[in-house]
């Protein structure tokens, strides 16, 4: 959210970002009010000091309950309200509930879309929150004889050795040294992680890492399909690869384990798709950044 509204003040617009120590009279000059997705109770109460003229819009990065959103409308009516979703997977599953309009994750051009400079290793790395599959994706390296690089988003607690989390120049730097992103997806407890867009598999892409993951969740949607490495899941009762979330213990298996290796090894074998991958991946991703988001984000703010 800070990245567009740098954009759009960079196009001429006033961004007032609002804190609980916010002089509530700035509410009566707001054209339009997004408090993200978090609908607190603060944020309740901020809804009726808003012109009933403003455009009130929660944007939709991760799922938000349906029942929390359809209640949320009610207390912003009659102001119009919309949805603003980071992908077509979540629009999906808030179809209905108001006027939706996509505005995908773009990344930040200034890190991402310099030349690269690294001579790239036979590394793999892991960029997300480690929950996410990080100790299955260091069971694929070790099987490989790959070394496993590892950041998160923030540091963990509880652990002796906390994972560090980078900025995102830093995070740039440790992907130029890597090979490619294995992301396994699988929670400790069995859940799969359902990504709404994932940036750091954008990143990834934009630093010429080569990612490889299973078939779910929303990256048919956002990532063109030849782009990365898309694993068919194993099968489990009850598991819907595209739901909003879902349970599958099978993705933890020795099983899935040798699936995720057998992907990598095959790239390994021939280097000419691999190398394709590589260049197609980074071209497409240094296309979709804050730039592009800030006009879909524009767009969403006009339309009727």
């Amino acid at each position: 959210m800070l990245e567009i509204a740098h954009g759009l003040e960079k196009r001429g617009h006033k961004i007032t970002i609002v804190t609980a120590e916010t002089d509530k009279s700035v509410f009566t000059s707001l054209d339009f009010f997004t408090p993200l997705f978090f609908l607190t109770s603060a944020v309740k109460q901020w809804v009726p000091l808003l012109r009933h003229d403003c455009i009130v819009a929660v944007w939709l990065h991760c799922y938000v309950p349906d029942t929390a959103l359809r209640e949320f409308k009610s207390i912003v009516a009659p102001r119009r309200f919309i949805l603003i979703a980071v992908s077509d997977t979540v629009a999906r599953h808030v179809f209905g509930i108001a006027p939706v309009h996509v505005v995908p994750n773009g990344i930040n051009k200034a890190v991402w879309t310099a030349p690269l400079r690294i001579a790239r290793g036979k590394h793999h790395v892991f960029i997300a929150t480690y929950e996410r599959g990080g100790v299955i994706a260091a069971v694929v390296a070790r099987k490989l004889g790959k070394k496993l690089a590892i950041a998160s988003y923030y540091h963990q607690l509880g652990i002796s050795n906390p994972i560090p989390s980078l900025s995102k120049r830093d995070v740039r730097g440790l992907l130029e040294t890597a090979d490619i992103f294995v992301y396994p997806l699988v929670l400790p407890n069995g859940s799969v992680h359902h990504d709404t867009y994932a940036c750091c598999v954008h990143e990834a892409m934009a630093s010429g890492v080569i990612v490889v993951t299973w078939d779910v969740a929303c990256f048919r949607d956002v990532y063109p399909p030849d782009l990365l490495v898309l694993v068919p899941p194993l099968p489990f009762k009850g598991y819907n690869p595209r739901g909003r979330s879902g349970v599958n213990p099978a993705l933890a298996s020795a099983e899935a384990v040798a699936r995720l290796c057998d992907a990598v090894v095959a790239l390994d074998r021939d280097p000419l798709r691999k190398e394709s991958i590589r260049a197609r991946a980074r071209e497409w991703a240094l296309k979709n950044t804050w730039d592009e988001s800030v006009d879909a984000f524009t767009s969403a703010m006009i339309v009727v």
